[in-house]
């Protein structure tokens, strides 16, 4: 069996990476974040925005954990605070 306890993990996922994982376009995942379904995306560049993978990681969580849409607007407006909390 292959050793993977050294692979990086990514510190963030592009827009393709949430297609991807979520299973929904391009369109759905900007309407999830219009309603804050999924936290907005940081700018990790001039004409590049992403969203940190450890985010991603705690919605998913909550989304198998069977979260309603409220306890996960609820979550992404704690990831947004904690996400601003962090730059100052």
């Amino acid at each position: 069996m292959r050793d993977t306890s050294r692979v990086q993990k990514p510190a963030f996922f592009r827009m393709r990476d949430l297609t991807t994982l979520f299973g929904l376009c391009r369109s759905s995942i900007h309407g999830r974040v219009k309603t804050r379904l999924i936290p907005p995306p940081v700018r990790i560049g001039v004409q590049a925005v992403a969203w940190p993978a450890e985010e991603i990681h705690r919605l998913i969580a909550a989304q198998i954990a069977g979260h309603n849409d409220d306890l996960i607007r609820a979550l992404v407006i704690q990831l947004v605070k904690d996400r601003q909390g962090a730059t100052q």
